[in-house]
């Protein structure tokens, strides 16, 4: 009977090509791999994972320049080990990455927001993704009929400062953000105005100066 293959040295390089894959700057390449061939590895990899998420998570990426974008999805790429070795299930894993992140913080939407996002989906996969992200993701919910008033007030005293809202839903969406105390990320101008005539509504991007 002959002897198991040794696969040491196989696994040794696939952990340093995995390795260099996911931070470049830092971990060095195999020594047995021509640099050239490396690098097109390296470049074709980062690019499928910013593409894909790019495409999942196209409210986020809009809040970010080129660069810091690219920053942020190779922080992920480097620092997150997935559940999954499924390529599209990658959006869920992003998700993931943002819960455990050691800033104190945790990612929330509304009612509104998980409506209008499932509504505008088209396909059966992605809304089946999508679903579970939603569902997985912490829910602002109004405490009292209060808020509801507050959201009214918030819209008429934008409407009387010459701000338009286009969206009343929009002020709803607000004065959850108030009443719970959350950063709220967008990207829509309507937050922009209701940011001038609430000053304690903190939104990002921030408001012009």
């Amino acid at each position: 009977m002959s002897a198991a293959p040794d696969l040491s040295a196989t696994h040794a390089l696939q952990r340093a090509f995995a390795s260099h894959l996911r931070d470049p700057a830092h971990a060095p390449a195999p020594a047995d791999v021509e640099p050239r061939r490396m690098a097109i590895y390296s470049e074709l990899f980062f690019n499928n994972v910013e593409s894909l998420l790019s495409a999942n998570f196209p409210v986020i990426r809009s809040l970010y320049g080129d660069d810091d974008w690219r920053a942020f999805v190779r922080a992920f790429y480097r620092d997150h080990r997935c559940h999954t070795p499924l390529f599209t299930d990658l959006a869920r894993e992003l998700s993931r990455y943002l819960e455990t992140r050691d800033e104190g913080e945790e990612i929330a939407t509304t009612g509104i927001i998980f409506q209008e996002v499932l509504q505008g989906i088209r396909g059966e996969r992605e809304y089946a993704r999508m679903r579970e992200v939603l569902w997985a993701t912490l829910i602002l919910e109004p405490r009292e009929l209060s808020t509801y008033e507050v959201a009214a007030q918030l819209y008429r005293r934008a409407r009387s400062e010459g701000f338009t809202v286009r969206k009343p839903n929009d002020c709803l969406i607000a004065a959850l953000a108030l009443e719970h105390g959350a950063l709220l990320v967008h990207n829509d101008r309507d937050f922009l105005a209701l940011a001038q005539v609430e000053p304690a509504l903190l939104v990002y991007p921030g408001r012009p100066h």
